[in-house]
């Protein structure tokens, strides 16, 4: 069985346990890495797999929230602290292509949850201005923060 990245390149869905393998897809240097407890293939650039290296986080372990990063006590959501949001709590991150274990610089997206909010509430809230409970005497702006979530998944 394999996973497949976009152009057509076929990955390996699952490997051993920290065996890690070089690849190059579309001209990027890519790194396919066996995770806990199942072995499911986690694909990031080179350069990342390389800042993990330096700060001994190289034990990848699938959790309920995504990739960790594991070294004894200390874990780490891998995309968080690749893309730098680690300690930061008002930023989302969302995957292009759905899938939580591509974490390619080209598959994050890094955007703020309250552009987020707004882009899912147009549904939730009522267009009519005469109806907003909280005395509000315009509509929200929800079409721009979903013009600004399409704009990011499309790249």
């Amino acid at each position: 069985m394999s996973g497949v990245l976009g152009e057509g390149v076929v990955t390996p869905a699952t490997l051993a346990v920290g065996e890690v393998r070089s690849l190059i897809v579309g001209g990027e240097d890519i790194v396919a890495v066996g995770s806990e407890p199942s072995g499911l293939a986690v694909v990031m650039c080179a350069a990342d797999w390389a800042l993990l290296q330096r700060f001994r986080l190289t034990r990848l372990r699938m959790g309920r929230y995504g990739v960790r990063a594991v070294d004894g006590p200390r874990t780490r959501l891998v995309v968080r602290f690749i893309t730098g949001i680690d300690c930061s709590p008002d930023r989302a991150v969302i995957f292009r292509n759905g899938n939580h274990l591509d974490l390619r610089r080209s598959n994050v997206i890094v955007m703020s949850r309250g552009t987020l909010v707004n882009a899912r509430r147009r549904n939730a809230v009522p267009c009519d201005i005469s109806r907003f409970a909280n005395g509000r005497k315009r509509p929200w702006n929800f079409v721009s923060a979903m013009e600004k979530v399409r704009a990011a998944l499309d790249g």
